[in-house]
C-alpha cells in the first residue's frame, strides 16, 4: 500500500495503481494525506472542496463523496479512510506507505549522517528523497485558496532539500559537477541569494550570471 502525493495523486495496492477521476475525491484524499493519521474536521474539508461559500447541502454531499472515494480506492485502500469525529483521517501505518513520510524519514537520516561528518552519505540520502518526486506536489489536484498553501510549502521544501543536497556535495568537493544544477536552479529561482553563494563556491573562474533587479511594488 503506497499513497503518493509528491507529484500527481496516486494510490498503489495489491491490485495495481489507482487514479481518481473525480476532482472532489482527489481534493478530499489529498487533504487527508497532507495530515496522515490526523483527523481533518468536516468543516475544513468543506472549505477545501467548496471554498468558504459552500452550498447548504454540502455536508451531506461530502459524506457521499467520501463513500464514493472509498469505493474508488477499492477494499484495501478504501479501508484506510476512517471516520473519526469530528471528521475523517487516512491511516498510514509506516513511512513506506506515504511518499511524503518516506521523504521526511530520508531527510532525518541524512541530517544525522551529516552531523556525523559523512556528507557523502547525507547527499546520497537526499538524492533518494528527491527521487520520490514526480513533479510538483499534488499537481493534478484542484488548488483552492485553502489548498494552495500546502502544495506551495511542499514545493518550497523540495527546493530547500535540493539546496541542502548541493551543500553536502560541496562539502565533499564535488563542486564542478554541480554547476549545471546550480545554473538550472538559479534560472528558476533568480532571487535566491543562497543559490548565488553556492555558485560562487564552485570552481575558480566560474562567475554567476548578473543578478536581476529585485521586484518593486
Amino acid at each position: 500500500m503506497i499513497f503518493r502525493i509528491l507529484g500527481p495523486l496516486l494510490v498503489e495496492d495489491g491490485q495495481g495503481t489507482r487514479t481518481l477521476a473525480a476532482p472532489k475525491q482527489r481534493v478530499i484524499l489529498a487533504s487527508l494525506l497532507l495530515r496522515p493519521n490526523q483527523v481533518v474536521p468536516v468543516a475544513d474539508l468543506l472549505d477545501r472542496v467548496w471554498g468558504k461559500h459552500h452550498p447548504a447541502s454540502a455536508t451531506a454531499t461530502l459524506y457521499n463523496h467520501v463513500a464514493r472515494l472509498r469505493r474508488s480506492l477499492g477494499d484495501e485502500a478504501g479501508a484506510r479512510v476512517l471516520t473519526r469525529a469530528p471528521g475523517y483521517l487516512v491511516e498510514i501505518r509506516d513511512d513506506r506507505e506515504l511518499d511524503l513520510g518516506r521523504f521526511h524519514a530520508l531527510r532525518a537520516t541524512a541530517a544525522n549522517a551529516a552531523q556525523d561528518g559523512d556528507h557523502d552519505r547525507a547527499a546520497d540520502l537526499l538524492r533518494q528523497a528527491l527521487g520520490l518526486w514526480r513533479g510538483n506536489a499534488l499537481s493534478d489536484v484542484p488548488a483552492g485558496a485553502t489548498h494552495s498553501p500546502d502544495t506551495e510549502q511542499l514545493d518550497e521544501l523540495r527546493l530547500a532539500v535540493r539546496q541542502q543536497c548541493v551543500e553536502y556535495d560541496l562539502e565533499c568537493g564535488a563542486a564542478e559537477s554541480l554547476l549545471p544544477e546550480l545554473r538550472h536552479l538559479l534560472a528558476a529561482h533568480p532571487f535566491r541569494e543562497d543559490l548565488y553563494g553556492q555558485l560562487m563556491r564552485a570552481p575558480c573562474g566560474t562567475r554567476p550570471a548578473p543578478r536581476p533587479a529585485a521586484p518593486t511594488g
